[in-house]
C-alpha cells in the first residue's frame, strides 16, 4: 500500500498512517484458523468430556422447562435427527470431518448410527409423560426406510410422524423447510411447544416452541 504525502498536513499524515497500521494489521489478525488444529480442538471437546457435559446442561433445562408443560391438546415436540438424536461424529471422524454427499448416503442406508444418550433421555421423558413426537430431518425421500430403521433399532419406537425431504424441496433452505413443514403441522392440529435441533436453522422461522439447541462445532447448516 503506497500514499502520496504532497499537500498534506501533519495532522493527515498521522491519519494515514493510522488508518494503514489499522488495515494491515487487521489483515494479520484475521486469517482463519489453520484447518488441522480446528480438527483436533474439534476432537479433543469431544474425547475431553466437554461435549456430553454441554449436552447435559441443555438437557437439564430442557427438562425442568418441560416439567411445567402440559401434554395436553396434542402438545408436540419436534426432534432433527442428525447429531441431535443420532450421532455421525464417529462416520465423520473416519473422513476427517469432510462431506461427501455419496459417503453420507451410504451411511445413513447402513442405519447403524447410534442414538445421543442425553437426548433419547429427553425423549423418553417426554413420551412418558404423552406428548407427540415429530421427527424432522433433512435427509432424503430414499432414506425413509432406513432411518425408520436406525430409529427403532435405538429405541426411538414411539412418535407420530417422521418428515424427510421430498423432490420438491431438495433446493430449499434448511430453515425455509423446516419452518413451512412445522407451519403445516400446525395447521394439521400439532400444538407444537417445543424444537430440538443441533442447527439454529432447525429451530428458527417460527412454529417452534421453546428452542432447545443441542451442541455442534463440526459443521452448519442454513
Amino acid at each position: 500500500m503506497c500514499f502520496r504525502w504532497l499537500n498534506i498536513t501533519r495532522n493527515s499524515r498521522i491519519i494515514l498512517a493510522i488508518v494503514f497500521f489499522v488495515t494491515v494489521s487487521g489483515c494479520v489478525h484475521h486469517h482463519p484458523l489453520n484447518l488441522t488444529i480446528a480438527k483436533e480442538r474439534v476432537e479433543k471437546y469431544h474425547s475431553c468430556g466437554q461435549y456430553d457435559k454441554d449436552l447435559d446442561n441443555v438437557v437439564h433445562c430442557a427438562l425442568k422447562h418441560f416439567k411445567n408443560i402440559s401434554p395436553c391438546n396434542n402438545a408436540t415436540v419436534v426432534f432433527d435427527i442428525d447429531d441431535t438424536i443420532l450421532s455421525g461424529y464417529c462416520n465423520e471422524k473416519s473422513i476427517s470431518f469432510g462431506y461427501i454427499p455419496k459417503l453420507s448416503h451410504e451411511w445413513i442406508l447402513r442405519a447403524d448410527a447410534p442414538a445421543i444418550q442425553q437426548t433419547k433421555h429427553l425423549y423418553d421423558y417426554l413420551v412418558g409423560r404423552g406428548f407427540h413426537i415429530i421427527f424432522l430431518t433433512g435427509r432424503k425421500h430414499d432414506e425413509y426406510d432406513a432411518t425408520i430403521k436406525n430409529l427403532n433399532a435405538q429405541g426411538f419406537t414411539h412418535f407420530d410422524k417422521l418428515i424427510v425431504r421430498e423432490q420438491y424441496e431438495q433446493n430449499l433452505t434448511a430453515k425455509a423447510y423446516k419452518s413451512a413443514r412445522r407451519k403445516q403441522l400446525t395447521k394439521e392440529g400439532y400444538r407444537i411447544v417445543g424444537d430440538v435441533g443441533d442447527q439454529w436453522s432447525d429451530l428458527e422461522g417460527g412454529y417452534s416452541g421453546y428452542k432447545i439447541k443441542i451442541p455442534n462445532y463440526r459443521y452448519t447448516i442454513a
